[in-house]
C-alpha cells in the first residue's frame, strides 16, 4: 500500500499524530531498526538516579522500551510497590499491571490505568515493528491473561498520554496524580514517567505521611483526595 492511499486512510479515520506514525509503521515496515538488547536491563545513569531524588513527592519510575523498570525513586516504592522485593525478571510494568493484586486494587480504575500504559506499549511496538520480542511478549501474555487480549484491541496509541489517575491506596487512601511521561535521550531509549499529586487535594500530604510512617489521614484531609 503506498503512502499517500495510506494517509488517506489516516485522514478518514481521524488519527491523532501518534496513531498514524503506528499506521505508516506497521504497513510500510518503517520502524526503527532495533539494536540488540541485552538480557539486562540497562542502567540509570547517575545524573538520572539524582534526578529520581529530587522527585521526592512526586512518585516517578524509569523504563526501556520494552516497559522493563529500570528505576524508581522512594515514593514510587510507597505509592506502587517495593520494586526491590520484586525479582528483576518481573519488574516489566505491563505484567505487573496484570500479575499483581496490588497493582489491580490500586487503581480507582483499574482498565483506565492499564490502557495508558498499553498506548505508550503499542506505540513502541510500532517504532519497534522488526523486533520480534514484541509479538512473543504479546502471545505470552494473551496466554496468561485472559482479559488482556480484549483491552489490547480496545487499547489506543500514544507516545506520552497525560492523564489523571485516582489510586485507592491500602494505607493512605485516595490519591489523586497527573501522569507526564518524558523521553530521556540516548541509546537505551529510556521512558521517565512522573506522577504529580494533583493541585487543591491532600495527595502531597498523604503521601509526605507514607514516608513518614504516618498513613493515618488526618481531620484536616478528612474525605478530601
Amino acid at each position: 500500500m503506498s503512502a499517500s492511499v495510506l494517509d488517506c486512510v489516516a485522514s478518514a479515520l481521524r488519527l491523532s499524530v501518534d496513531e498514524r506514525k503506528y499506521l505508516f509503521s506497521l504497513a510500510l515496515e518503517t520502524g526503527t531498526s532495533p539494536a540488540p538488547i541485552p538480557d539486562e536491563p540497562p542502567n540509570v545513569s547517575p545524573s538520572l538516579r539524582r534526578i529520581l531524588q529530587e522527585l521526592t513527592y512526586c512518585p516517578t519510575i524509569i523504563s526501556d522500551r520494552r516497559c522493563r523498570i529500570v528505576g524508581w525513586n522512594e515514593a514510587a516504592s510507597h505509592v506502587f510497590a517495593d520494586f526491590d522485593r520484586v525479582p528483576p525478571d518481573e519488574r516489566n510494568m505491563i505484567r505487573l499491571l496484570f500479575a499483581r493484586k496490588e497493582f489491580r486494587t490500586l487503581a480507582g480504575n483499574w482498565e483506565h490505568f492499564v490502557g495508558g500504559f498499553l498506548a505508550i506499549f503499542r506505540a513502541y511496538y510500532g517504532q519497534y515493528v522488526e523486533d520480534e520480542w514484541y509479538g512473543e511478549f504479546l502471545e505470552e501474555m494473551k496466554r496468561s491473561y485472559p482479559e488482556f487480549e480484549r483491552l489490547w484491541e480496545q487499547s489506543r496509541v500514544s507516545t506520552a498520554p497525560e492523564v489523571l489517575i485516582e489510586f485507592r491506596h491500602a494505607r493512605a487512601g485516595k490519591m489523586l496524580y497527573h501522569l507526564t511521561s518524558l523521553q530521556v535521550q540516548g541509546e537505551a531509549d529510556l521512558r521517565c514517567s512522573i506522577y504529580t499529586p494533583a493541585p487543591d487535594t491532600s495527595t502531597e500530604l498523604k503521601l509526605r505521611r507514607l514516608l513518614d510512617g504516618r498513613a493515618a489521614p488526618g481531620p484536616e484531609d478528612a474525605g478530601e483526595a
